[in-house]
This record gives structure tokens, sequence and C-alpha cells, in this order.
């Protein structure tokens, strides 16, 4: 975004050694997000980032940039789409500032130092390049930052409302920049997590399609990420991995071990949960005791119950 130019070039952009090193300027950009009459011309914004020779993106669909006055700070962003986490909306609000180091970026330069120890935000400049999302020790080769108005993006291309995150370890897919018509966007919960409604498949898939009207959108809509869905009367671990079945009567000897089986018959649906089953006494694995610590352990404030 920033070289060591100065604020000028900051304003009014700059191309740099390579042609591909170019940037279009903070007023421009706050004049591209405003019509004649002053009011708000939001556009969206997407990110490309390449490490190595994977590419990862990032889309929002109401980007605008405020004024000179207003440090040219992002003053919204929208809704994220995407595969490479969301980590410009931190930066919303923040003006435009350099630091010590000459590097231009959204949000003084204590300010970016609190959001890269909370592991959020990003700064893409020519010095540096970092995604917090993205924690690979590759790093980021390649960067592109482009915009076009949102009333366009409309007309050609289903909205940018579908976002993936790095850190979710119970949702993978496949989520492509292109949002034109016929685009498909995959998605798949991991083991036995589910989407929510539990009316939802555990994978499927989302396609841009043509309206009545016209209009682009896609033809279902997902709420992300997955997590474990219990049956009724069953409880979920702390970490979203096991469902419980628990009773004050009918008690079983060796705790989990046996409430695991017992699950089963009272929910046949529900896999067993192997980690117990085949749990051995020489090894301690099933001593009540033990048990009574994995359960409270397990679920939070639920009181140590052997079944």
């Amino acid at each position: 975004m920033t070289d060591s130019s100065g604020s000028q070039y900051e304003e009014d952009g700059y191309y740099g050694d390579k042609e591909v090193d170019i940037f279009m300027g903070l007023r421009h950009l706050n004049a591209l997000t405003l019509n004649k009459d002053g009011t708000i011309r939001p556009h969206v914004l997407e990110v490309i980032l390449w490490i190595s020779d994977v590419k990862y993106f990032a889309a929002y669909n109401n980007f605008t940039v405020g004024s000179s006055t207003e440090g040219y700070a992002i003053t919204s962003l929208g809704t994220y789409h995407g595969n490479a986490g969301d980590a410009m909306c931190p930066h919303v609000h923040l003006a435009f500032a350099r630091d010590s180091n000459n590097i231009g970026w959204w949000g003084e330069a204590d300010t970016r130092d609190e959001l890269i120890q909370e592991e959020k935000g990003c700064l893409l400049t020519t010095k540096s390049m970092i995604w917090l999302p993205l924690k690979d020790d590759r790093g980021i080769t390649n960067a592109t930052m482009r915009i076009r108005p949102l009333e366009y993006d409309q007309s050609v291309a289903c909205p940018p409302t579908v976002g993936w995150e790095p850190y979710w370890n119970t949702t993978t897919g496949n989520w492509t920049l292109n949002r034109s018509l016929s685009a498909i966007i995959t998605w798949n919960c991991i083991g036995n997590m589910m989407l929510e409604p539990m009316t939802k498949a555990a994978s499927g898939a989302l396609e841009c399609v043509e309206n009545s009207n016209g209009s682009l959108s896609w033809n279902d809509t997902i709420k992300l990420p997955c997590h474990m869905v219990c049956p009724e009367n069953f409880n979920a671990s702390y970490d979203e991995t096991r469902c419980y079945h628990f009773a004050a009567a009918d008690a079983v000897v060796a705790g989990l071990h046996q409430a695991a089986v017992k699950g089963q018959t009272v929910y046949p649906a529900l896999p067993v949960d192997d980690d117990f089953i085949n749990c051995t006494d020489e090894a301690g694995d099933c001593d009540v005791s033990n048990v009574c610590t994995a359960v409270v352990h397990l679920m939070h404030n639920v009181p140590c119950v052997i079944l």
C-alpha cells in the first residue's frame, strides 16, 4: 500500500518501480465511495493473497473510506466472504497512519501492535505483508486489493456473504473467488458435526443462480461453522466432540465406559464413543473416580453423576 515516499503519495497514489506496485491513493478511494451529492456509494472490496502457489481471498460488500478530516478511516466494511479469514474488520474506524518505520496502514502503531498480539488484523504494504488469520510460516508472497461499485457487483455476481475462517476445526470446504452465475461453494462438516438447523445436511454446495427478476443469489443459506448438535436429553462435551446421556437412575459401575453404550440404546443413531468403549481397568481409564473427574471437566458445571 505505501512506501517511504511520504503521505502525499498515500493520498494521491503512486506507481512503484515495478508495474505491479500500484496504489490509487486514499483521496481517490474516498472519492470513489461517495456520490456527487456526498451520499455514500458503497463498494465491494476484494483482497487476494498468495502464499506460494495457494490463493486466499477476503471480500467485503460495503467498503467505504472517510475523508482527509476523518484520517481516511475505513468507515464501513460490510459482510465478510472468502477463505482467508476476516482480518480487515478490526481496522474499521481506524485512521490511516504511519509508524516509526514509515509504514502506512489503518491504525496507529500501538493499535496495530495490540492487534498483532491478539492475533487479529492485517498489514499489507510494500515492506510487510501480514494477514493474521493465515498462520503460515512461508509468508504472503503477493497481495492485491481491488474494489468495484456495489450496484455493479450486484448485477453480475452473487453477494459476498459466505465466509470461512481458517481457525475452524469443524468445517472444511472449497471457496471460490468467482461469484458469477453458476459459481459453486462446497462445504463439509467434519466428523459428527452438524449445521444448524439439523434439517440441513452435513455437507453440500451453494450455487449462484439467476432469480426470476434477473438478479443473482445463492440457492440456499447456511449458518457456519458446523457444530455439535446433540439429541434431546443429551449434553455436548466442552470441545463439541461428544454427546453424553446422563441419568439419575439405572447406574452403571464403569461410568462413561458403559454410559457410552447405554447412550446408543437411548438414541441408536448416535455413534458409540470408542475412546470409552476401548478403555481398560488395567490402564485405570475405567476407574469410577477418574470418570467423575472427566465428567466435571467435560460437562462444565454439570454435577458428577455415575450412571
